[in-house]
């Protein structure tokens, strides 16, 4: 009994052995397919981490041209990734073979691009059809290939077919409110010339780079409106209200501008930007728009009674005024005598800066200057205010000094998203889309209605007012405001105030969009390309499901697609185009690129050659 009791258990121990045995025989197999997966420590991260890493990459070839000799030079570019790069692989498929050279002598930096030169006498002579490019990392982990394969230019880079140039000087830059001076390169802090400042501490304001001098005026102007030399009174009260009259304003503030100007030239300070917020509106908004307010009807009531209106009316009608009675402004509901006055109203008040303008240039003969909520418009091109009120029927709008500016592209939508305030039969939803898209055409009518340069507001992210707010539409309108080539940005970002503040961290926000935008546009003779938005319908401006904007720059031209993301849009690059289908439109553009893209997750930079057609844009 005895031996066979201890016979079992020796035999139970023998089948543990043999177990363990073989578990270790077959570990030894599986491990160096698992460690491959899930890799065993930093220095050896595994297919999973790779493959993370590999998603994060942004390279691609930008051109390839043949230079003779059997020789090669391909650019490559890259785009915001921050990986530890220590090569390159480069694949080259000839007519009759195909072949990957690795080269490690440098690699782009961040936003930058490099040329590669390749003698391929050895390894082909037959023609390099097209090229593709491959990262390898500082863990020894090879990425795939980008699967865009660029074509070889065999004409040489004077060709241009696939020429590019490299990334330039900046060429976007935002003048801000408020911010951290030297924080961003591309975003400059206006001096503010307040009430307390003089010459001499603007003066010393030495932080902003040389040709983006710039003062913003928030004291000299004032009471430019408020002087009591130009009031009218009320026939019936006998009071005195301020008048749509401001000479002895205008002549007290230009004092107010020689006395500072000539003090501020004999200290040796430079100027190249004089930026006016003013908002001393005459509109019947500003002067008064309910009907039975008393003290609003006395207003009105000395104007229309003051002796110097001897003009007035004869201007108003040249505009499409109805009648001699202002009561018909101030009762707006009652026709578009409001609208009529409004537009002769912003002529007048542009009027008036432009003699504080003309002061400013005799100091400083190539000052740009231009005034919030200034700028042009036309019939042509049918873009209500943000409460729907048509101002474009009349007049032509107007500006200050060299430069319009509208008031501020915010994405803030108002009461045009009622039914019918856009146009008949059709309601504007309030939607973080449409918001994005009114801001577009609120900035191409300004465009489009006059040839003087724009200077446009904008406003950082974070603000709460904006129906942009949390999502990336807000990036989207930066890159289409920057497509069409205005003088600078001005970025209006309180760090003290707002809702909520403005902070660093928004800025160099909006740095990096400029950034991206300049890596692909940013170098001198940028034009905005119009052609695809000059002629207005209601279905082309109000009820497409996309923007698309572009800028034509050197040899090439840019193109940022954004689509409205509540209807499938679907992008494909082909070898000759890029492809697009919203749920309305099918769009074709000649030869062009898909490019990386790192500020936004809703748009496409698509890049063409610039002998290119234009979009082929068919409606299904």
């Amino acid at each position: 009994m005895k031996k066979r009791g201890l016979s079992g258990v020796i035999t139970i121990i023998l089948l543990i052995l043999i177990v363990l045995i073989s578990i270790s025989i077959v570990w030894l197999f599986v491990r160096p397919a698992i460690e491959k997966i899930v890799g065993t420590n930093d220095e050896n991260p595994g297919e999973i981490s790779k493959l993370v890493s590999c998603l994060d990459i942004s390279f691609n070839v930008g051109s390839c041209d043949f230079l003779g000799n059997d020789t090669y030079e391909v650019t490559v570019r890259r785009g915001g990734d921050e990986l530890q790069i220590t090569g390159l692989f480069f694949n080259f498929k000839a007519s009759n073979t195909e072949f990957t050279i690795f080269n490690n002598s440098f690699v782009p930096e961040q936003f930058g691009s490099a040329r590669y030169k390749f003698n391929l006498s050895e390894e082909t002579d037959a023609r390099i059809l097209s090229v593709d490019v491959a990262a390898l990392l500082s863990t020894n982990n090879t990425c795939g290939f980008t699967g865009i394969s660029v074509s070889c230019n065999q004409q040489g880079p004077q060709g241009g077919g696939n020429m590019i140039y490299e990334p330039g000087s900046l060429s976007t830059y935002a003048l801000s409110w408020d911010g951290t001076l030297g924080l961003n390169e591309n975003i400059i802090p206006m001096f503010q010339l307040r009430a307390w400042e003089n010459s001499n501490t603007a003066f010393q304001y030495t932080s902003q780079p040389s040709e983006y001098k710039a003062i913003i005026d928030r004291s000299r102007y004032q009471g430019i409106n408020t002087n009591i030399s130009d009031r009218c009174m009320d026939p019936v009260t006998q009071v005195y209200y301020d008048c749509i009259w401001w000479d002895n304003g205008v002549e007290s503030a230009k004092a107010r501008y020689n006395t500072f100007l000539s003090e501020y030239q004999q200290l040796g300070g430079e100027l190249d930007y004089w930026i006016l917020d003013t908002e001393t509106w005459l509109s019947n908004w500003a002067i008064g728009s309910n009907k039975n307010d008393p003290v609003q009807q006395a207003r009105w009531r000395a104007i229309q009674n003051d002796p110097r209106n001897v003009t007035l009316f004869a201007e108003l009608a040249d505009r499409g005024f109805i009648g001699q009675n202002l009561t018909t402004v101030h009762d707006w509901q009652s026709g578009d005598n409001y609208l009529v006055w409004n537009a002769l109203m912003k002529e007048k008040v542009a009027g008036y800066y432009n003699e504080l303008y003309d002061v400013v240039r005799q100091y400083y003969p190539n000052v740009k200057v231009s005034n919030y909520g200034l700028y042009h418009w036309s019939q042509q091109y049918e873009v209500p205010e943000q409460n729907g009120h048509r101002q474009y029927k009349y007049g032509l709008g107007s500006h200050v000094g060299n430069h319009q500016s509208q008031d501020g592209l915010y994405g803030d939508l108002g009461q045009i998203t009622n039914f019918e305030r856009l146009f008949p039969g059709y309601t504007y939803e309030p939607t973080a889309f449409n918001a994005f898209r009114y801001e577009v055409n609120r900035m191409r009518s300004m465009q489009l209605s006059n040839i003087a340069g724009i200077q446009p507001w904008v406003i950082y992210k974070a603000w709460n007012k904006s129906l942009m707010l949390g999502s990336d539409y807000y990036e989207e309108l930066m890159i289409h405001i920057a497509l069409a080539d205005p003088d600078v940005m001005l970025y209006w970002n309180p760090h003290s105030s707002g809702s909520p503040p403005a902070n660093d961290t928004e800025d160099i926000l909006l740095s990096n969009v400029l950034l991206e935008t300049d890596y692909f546009t940013g170098f001198p003779g940028k034009q905005a390309i119009d052609s695809n938005y000059q002629e207005f319908t209601n279905e082309s401006w109000w009820m497409s499901d996309y923007v698309l904007s572009g800028a034509s720059v050197g040899n090439r031209k840019a193109w940022r697609f954004t689509p409205d993301t509540e209807i499938a849009t679907t992008i494909v690059q082909l070898p000759d185009s890029v492809a697009i289908e919203t749920g309305k439109y099918s769009i074709i553009i000649p030869l062009g690129v898909i490019e990386p893209n790192q500020v936004s997750t809703i748009g496409t930079w698509i890049i063409q050659p610039q002998g290119a057609g234009d979009p082929i844009i068919v409606e299904i």
